[in-house]
């Protein structure tokens, strides 16, 4: 909870007194050493959740040093010789590298799934092996491929001390769950050191409440109905069922797009400026516009690192269809080493290939039908066809089983009944439902990203933000810590967040 520590997490009260003591120290020394307070800062952050998690860390981070001198050198190497493709020794020095730290990521990750699948298969016991998942594995595994292939390239400069590599792949705010960043987005601000500027810290302070607002107020709140839909889906019908399936569309953006905002918001302070991961992804008029809206760092990167690379659509048809498929496989599977994931990932395959085919045939029909894309009406039902194909995606990915996604999916077919709607609905008072409506009217009316549009404080004079700040701020930690008190008592509350599990 918020006033425990079981774990030095985000949802403590320790972050907030960390943060403030990390960034006063920031702006107290020199200019030139502040990268190495936020070093120093960023392994104590690791160490107080997970310190068993630096024995991988460390590692890795060699690994990516070790490699990337050496595809750095014999690039240079080569160029200097003017023998451009024939030295191969930068794509073996790559593929080693990404090979040791793909593996560490695999065998922690899925090796007792696939053990246990196959022991399945041909009927055999399996004795699990209980391994430490460190934290942010995936997050940082990704960013040193994507680092290491960006040398290759030369889209990045080799980081020529390994310290500022470190902190490049264990910085604090992006370390639990991301955004997934690029050396040659976050680097510079990293390492280089940044100015006070106020206008970083308002937006930072205002990034970071609004974060919390959506996490505690309106996921946390609305987990409560939607948690005992799944958990109990076989007794109820219909409509019910639906409305979770919705709310939990907005309980997993909030709470996922909540902890990212907490993340850029604490970047910010210190002048290091984050690539989003939300941009109005529930308005999406397709489903391909969907996944470059929705967790856009990882879809760029399964874009750049393995769409593109297996030829993305300038291959033929066939090919093209399958890249797709193999982008959503390892899309399911990077979300955990679970069925539902894997069938998650496949059921996106399928109708983005569905898709992909249908703009294949029928490539003139904007030109064609120019009425159906400008009408605002057939653009409200192309966006609530993709939420409805969103949403029944939603049901396979928080399920247990496929079974049990399955087995909820058919009960809302029953559509006409209202089995269990008010036992459902009333597990949350009506101040609960009431808090969640102000909060979503709140994010509208004050929180840019929430809207894409200009906030309500763009607008403010200068001389006022100074007395809104302190104001807004006070509203929405006392409306927070009231929420967390109750589901502190009622023992609803959560301690993390959807997506640090993954």
């Amino acid at each position: 909870m918020l006033f425990v520590w079981p774990k030095f997490g985000i949802l403590t009260l320790f972050f907030p007194i960390f943060v403030l003591i990390s960034v006063l120290v920031y702006y107290t020394i020199q200019k030139k050493y502040r990268w190495i307070s936020l070093l120093i800062f960023s392994l104590g952050f690791y160490a107080l959740i997970d310190w068993k998690g630096l024995l991988f860390l460390f590692p890795t981070s060699l690994i990516v040093y070790l490699f990337s001198f050496l595809i750095s050198k014999y690039k240079v190497i080569d160029a200097n010789k003017r023998n451009k493709g024939r030295n191969k020794l930068p794509n073996i020095f790559l593929i080693i590298a990404i090979v040791l730290i793909g593996s560490v990521l695999f065998i922690l990750k899925y090796f007792n799934f696939i053990g246990s699948t196959f022991t399945r298969i041909v009927n055999k016991p399996f004795s699990a092996i209980d391994f430490i998942v460190p934290l942010g594995l995936s997050y940082y595994t990704f960013q040193s491929i994507a680092y290491l292939v960006d040398v290759k390239k030369a889209k990045t400069t080799f980081i020529h001390n390994p310290f500022k590599l470190i902190l490049f792949l264990s910085y604090f705010p992006i370390i639990s769950m991301g955004p997934i960043c690029r050396a040659e987005q976050i680097c510079s601000a990293l390492f280089e050191g940044n100015d006070f500027d106020e206008d970083n810290i308002w937006e930072g302070i205002k990034r970071i409440l609004f974060g919390y607002l959506k996490k505690i107020v309106i996921a946390d709140m609305l987990a409560i109905p939607v948690t005992l839909a799944f958990a109990n889906h076989g007794k109820y019908f219909g409509i019910p069922l639906m409305l979770a399936v919705i709310l939990y569309a907005i309980e997993l953006y909030c709470d996922f797009s909540g902890c990212v905002d907490i993340c850029i918001g604490v970047s910010k302070l210190f002048g290091v400026k984050l690539p989003e991961n939300f941009d109005k992804p529930y308005i999406a008029p397709t489903l391909q516009i969907f996944w470059r809206k929705w967790h856009m760092t990882l879809t760029g990167w399964f874009k750049d690192y393995i769409y593109i690379p297996l030829g993305g659509n300038r291959v033929k048809l066939p090919r093209y269809l399958l890249n797709i498929m193999i982008v959503w496989l390892f899309t399911g599977l990077w979300h955990g080493a679970n069925w539902t994931f894997i069938l998650w990932g496949i059921y996106n395959g399928i109708l983005l290939i569905l898709a992909a085919l249908f703009r294949k045939w029928k490539p003139n029909l904007e030109e064609k039908y120019p009425k159906l894309y400008t009408n605002p009406f057939i653009n409200l039902l192309r966006i609530l066809r993709t939420l409805m194909l969103v949403c029944i995606g939603w049901v396979i990915f928080n399920s247990a089983s496929w079974k049990d996604a399955l087995r909820y999916l058919y009960h809302c077919m029953y559509f006409w009944k209202l089995t269990g709607g008010t036992e459902l609905f009333l597990s949350l008072p009506l101040w609960g439902w009431v808090s969640i409506i102000l909060a979503i009217i709140f994010c509208i009316l004050l929180y840019t990203p929430f809207t894409g549009r200009e906030g309500y404080f763009r607008n403010i004079n200068f001389k006022i933000k100074p007395f809104a700040l302190p104001i807004i701020s006070m509203l929405i930690v006392t409306f927070v810590i009231f929420i967390k008190l109750y589901q502190f008592s009622t023992g609803n509350g959560s301690n993390s967040f959807v997506y640090s599990d993954f």
